[in-house]
């Protein structure tokens, strides 16, 4: 990541927190907008093991080493498509015919239970009455349900209702939602497709 001196001094500088400093930031950032994505650059991140921080790259090949982590599986796609028509509904009614209801009788039980559980509707009337205008609304929603509140139904997702699959079968469902009928029958094939795509070869 990279940020201008005025943005790092804006948003109060990096915390000293011994994970995930790295995340945190970042979200404090985005919430000042004017942001992009740095594509000229490559970076690889260091596969070595580490037990100084409590999560993170180094931590989880430690334990892949020591057998007490499975790195062959990740996230199920349903609960990012569970979000993606989440921020659909936000940002697609007026905010001022919104109601917790409405936008709950359209979700999945993955995340009707996961916002009753944050006070959703409290948040959502609370986020209404202090907002003018249809983007600012947007603006005050999305602070609140924000990239931490968005990893954490992830998590709770895949404890409570999803569970992790092998990274292929979601490689392969991912690149089939992007591309329909397209396929790759084995993880080299996938991984060509992905570089493809990350190289802009295909629209």
């Amino acid at each position: 990541m990279a940020v201008r001196a005025g943005a790092y001094m804006k948003s109060g500088g990096m915390n000293m927190r011994k994970a995930g400093e790295d995340f945190y930031f970042l979200q404090k950032i985005i919430e000042l907008g004017r942001f992009t994505e740095l594509n000229s650059t490559c970076i690889y991140p260091s596969p070595r093991p580490s037990s100084r921080v409590p999560f993170g790259t180094g931590m989880a090949i430690e334990k892949w080493l020591q057998g007490r982590n499975d790195l062959r599986v990740t996230f199920d796609p349903g609960i990012f498509y569970d979000l993606k028509l989440f921020c659909k509904l936000i940002t697609g009614l007026d905010y001022r015919q919104m109601t917790a209801k409405k936008i709950e009788n359209r979700l999945s039980e993955a995340l009707r239970s996961f916002l009753s559980g944050n006070g959703f509707e409290d948040n959502l009337e609370e986020i209404k009455n202090n907002s003018a205008t249809q983007n600012n609304f947007l603006k005050r929603f999305f602070r609140w349900f924000n990239a931490f509140r968005t990893l954490k139904f992830v998590h709770f997702a895949r404890d409570n209702f999803y569970g992790n699959i092998p990274i292929e079968a979601a490689a392969g469902e991912l690149l089939s939602e992007i591309y329909p009928g397209k396929k790759a029958v084995d993880a080299v094939n996938l991984l060509r497709e992905y570089r493809i795509l990350d190289a802009g070869q295909f629209a």
